[in-house]
């Protein structure tokens, strides 16, 4: 066992003491008042939030950013108005707010017993001016700013260098929207404003002029005794900033579709449409997907709904070309188009193991019967309520674990389910039983927008052709064939449905993560790139295990033994965490983690070699991605670094962003009335080749 592993200490601690060694280490020695703020708020169920009134320019985007972490966080929302930053900071101080979410630039020193979160933004600092004010003017130009905010501590800045500088001050009670606009009227000079102010809300006549700071890192601010809350909040800041890749809307036919390159495929995350295991993308809606774009040599990017309404309402927008989930082509709304279909299936009536010994149509009066809205079941019901027979029909929309395990808990007497999807879960549960087919077979489609015509027929002519029509029947064998299954699909879906689990070794994963600051998701990002989950894998240049650690890496970080999942996990986060430091601290969240992921695959010195060669080429040497990305590439070209493979430190780069995206989305759930919490989330992540 290793020596260092803070979850083990020696073999003898049990797992919740070690867990409490790991927050006390955190709290830096006062673990009282570091437990005191979280605990609050989990007793109370209340995050009290600090702002400003009047309102900053963003202050809608760090209000929804703020509603959002205290969703995180099993709290409400509870907002507390400011006038001024120093009054801000005092009620911060005195406790009578949790965080304020005004963003500050973290170079700006805080009063004592306050510290500042990760960046929560980076943006450029301007002088913005009068358009009345000549461009040779505008440098010299009377600068009015409100007293005691980011901007005065910015101005006094500027007025150190320059002692010519003229400042004035602006009522504490205008909001900075106001200040700016009246800059723009002409009724004020100038004044600083970050960029982000005058771009997201466009201000009549207010002219940037001259760029003053680049890439400003501005954050909330906590009390610094709040570690544990502090903790928190970085966590959730740094998977925001990871995340925060929107969907893109393409409405285009086959032709834009080629020029792309990747088909937008969206379906549900379920066991019998798409699910991730072990380095491993499964699915009969997948595999019949992956099939039909390699036939084109075209990539696939997956995108989650929750529901088959929100996949329909998504392809309806653009966010995707083609719609999978076993969609009935009866239910389709306008402007959407089904394709041939590529199976038929009828329903099951499911009821507890051992309730009811036979099942007859009088036995459905007076009894619940659960089942999806989206589903053609409820005719069945209708017809008997037409002879007397008056069932409760209860429309939920819910998966098909989640409509069963409601009739397992006695919430219900019968759940209706399609035949495939019973036949899968039954690879799984045995407490439940299926007592009637419902005679109503209905076929299921593909889905395209009606205005990709040539779309719909690459589609037809797939699901029509020998390859196609191979590919369905390979899935039903193994999706949907019962106990001939393979037992290594049985056990994907038994821990996906029971456990919501990922890799078998999701907990070593969450342990390391938390210890180290990363998100657990992306370390398994990048333990799905490095080994596919084989613990025994070995790379060409040697490197081992899980996460693919080098010899040099081993020694630096002291674990030895790359071949046991537990020593590997912990000196591949060890070593990644020491490639982080590496990093200044007030790097945008995503470009550090781009940075040290490249550094982690490529070698730390190619990576400052590369930043160094970014700022040469004019690029900006504090972003990976179209900048420091571009300059690794031509990094290899150098005799120096001839030896770099370039291509495959951004392959891998990018690679990893995608599966974390992929990761996260998949375990966002939000829960539905009267469900389990396992509903599925709602962003794409490239799955393809």
């Amino acid at each position: 066992m290793d020596a260092q592993d803070p979850a083990a200490l020696g073999g003898r601690i049990t797992s919740w003491l070690a867990a409490a060694l790991i927050v006390l280490i955190l709290c830096a020695g006062s673990p009282a008042s570091a437990f005191q703020t979280i605990n609050r708020i989990k007793a109370g169920g209340e995050l009290r939030i600090g702002q400003l009134a009047p309102a900053s320019v963003t202050a809608d985007q760090e209000r929804v950013l703020a509603m959002n972490l205290a969703a995180r966080l099993g709290a409400r929302p509870y907002f507390i108005d400011y006038v001024g930053i120093d009054e801000l900071l005092k009620g911060l101080a005195k406790g009578e707010v949790d965080v304020a979410i005004e963003p500050l630039s973290k170079a700006r020193p805080l009063p004592e017993g306050l510290a500042s979160t990760l960046p929560v933004r980076h943006a450029d600092l301007w002088r913005v001016t009068s358009p009345y004010i000549a461009e040779s003017r505008s440098t010299t130009a009377p600068l009015t700013v409100h007293f005691a905010s980011d901007a005065w501590h910015q101005a006094l800045a500027l007025k150190k260098a320059n002692e010519d500088i003229q400042l004035s001050v602006a009522p504490v009670r205008a909001s900075r929207y106001q200040l700016l606009t009246r800059v723009g009227r002409g009724e004020v000079t100038a004044s600083l404003a970050y960029e982000h102010e005058f771009t997201d809300r466009e201000i009549g006549g207010l002219r940037p002029r001259q760029r003053l700071r680049d890439q400003v890192a501005l954050s909330w601010v906590l009390r610094a005794e709040d570690r544990v809350l502090e903790k928190k909040v970085n966590d959730f800041l740094r998977e925001q900033t990871l995340t925060s890749t929107a969907l893109y809307v393409d409405r285009g036919d086959w032709r834009s579709i080629q020029e792309r390159g990747r088909i937008r495929l969206v379906t549900l995350y379920r066991p019998e449409t798409y699910f991730a295991w072990s380095g491993q993308f499964m699915g009969f809606e997948y595999d019949l997907a992956r099939a039909f774009v390699r036939q084109h040599g075209l990539g696939l990017e997956v995108v989650i709904a929750r529901s088959q309404r929100e996949m329909l309402e998504r392809l309806a927008r653009g966010e995707a070309d083609i719609a999978a989930g076993f969609l009935a082509p009866a239910t389709l709304p306008a402007g959407l188009t089904a394709s041939e279909p590529y199976l038929k299936s009828s329903g099951r009536v499911v009821s507890r193991r051992g309730r009811f010994v036979r099942l007859g149509p009088l036995d459905f009066h007076q009894k619940q019967v659960v089942l999806d809205p989206q589903t053609p079941y409820r005719q069945h019901f209708e017809r008997l309520a037409g002879v007397g027979i008056s069932a409760q029909v209860v429309e939920l929309p819910l998966s098909a674990s989640e409509l069963l395990d409601a009739v397992s808990r006695g919430e219900a007497d019968f759940a209706v389910i399609d035949d495939h999807e019973f036949q899968l879960q039954s690879l799984w549960r045995d407490d439940l039983v299926s007592l009637m087919k419902v005679d109503l077979e209905t076929p299921r489609s593909w889905v395209v927008r009606s205005e990709t015509p040539e779309l719909q027929a690459a589609v037809d002519q797939f699901l029509l052709s020998d390859a196609g029509r191979r590919r369905v029947r390979l899935g039903r064998s193994k999706y949907f064939a019962g106990s001939k299954a393979a037992d290594t699909f049985k056990e994907a879906v038994a821990v996906f449905q029971r456990d919501h689990g990922y890799s078998p070794f999701d907990e070593l994963v969450r342990r390391y993560a938390s210890y180290y600051a990363f998100d657990w998701r992306l370390i398994l990002a990048v333990m799905l790139q490095e080994s596919r989950f084989d613990p025994n894998a070995v790379s060409r240049s040697g490197a081992r295990g899980l996460m693919q650690v080098q010899d040099a890496a081993s020694q630096q970080v002291g674990i030895s033994d790359l071949f046991d999942p537990k020593s590997a996990v912990h000196a591949g986060v060890k070593y990644l965490d020491w490639v982080r430091s590496q990093f200044e601290a007030d790097l945008d969240i995503r470009d550090r983690t781009w940075f040290s992921l490249a550094a982690y695959n490529g070698g730390l010195t190619h990576v400052i070699a590369a930043r160094e060669l970014a700022a040469s080429q004019g690029r900006d040497p504090r972003r990976w991605f179209g900048h420091v990305e571009l300059a690794m590439g031509d990094l290899s070209s150098q005799p120096r670094y001839r030896a770099l493979d370039s291509r495959q430190v951004t392959d891998y780069v990018s690679r990893i962003r995608d599966y974390y995206e992929m990761y996260v989305r998949l375990t966002e759930h939000q829960r539905l009335p009267g469900s389990s919490g396992r509903a599925a989330p709602t962003v794409a992540a490239y799955v393809g080749d």
